[in-house]
């Protein structure tokens, strides 16, 4: 299938750091920008340095100093994406998500929610 058209994804929503909950949804909203803009992110460290951007608040307080270094002193996941996105995660991912997951689970009732509704909470 060929594209005329890149589609035009919007930008992802700045990521403070304040939220665990937030860090996948952010994740995602970047993968998607950069899947369909593939072009324009040639190099991983295009990719991290342009997902980096959309940090804020602690968030972008964990990565300024990173960042800051000179090239050669730099770590090793500035110029990886995978590496990077796992660096957020161990910075700002919930340390419990399974058993976070397993409680919300255990506590989700369906209450006024629509069918559609309650299912994407699965």
């Amino acid at each position: 299938m060929s594209w005329e058209h890149t589609p035009k994804m919007p930008s992802p929503d700045n990521f403070n750091g304040s939220d665990p909950a937030d860090l996948s949804r952010f994740i995602a909203q970047v993968r998607m920008v950069i899947d369909t803009r593939s072009s324009a992110f040639p190099s991983d460290q295009q990719k991290v340095i342009w997902a980096a951007s959309h940090l804020c608040g602690a968030a972008f307080d964990w990565w300024e100093p990173h960042y800051l270094l000179p090239p050669n002193e730099r770590p090793v996941w500035i110029y990886d994406f995978e590496m990077f996105r796992h660096e957020l995660k161990t910075a700002f991912g919930d340390p419990n998500a399974r058993l976070t997951s397993e409680k919300n689970l255990r506590n989700l009732r369906q209450g006024r929610m629509t069918v559609p509704k309650y299912y994407s909470k699965f």
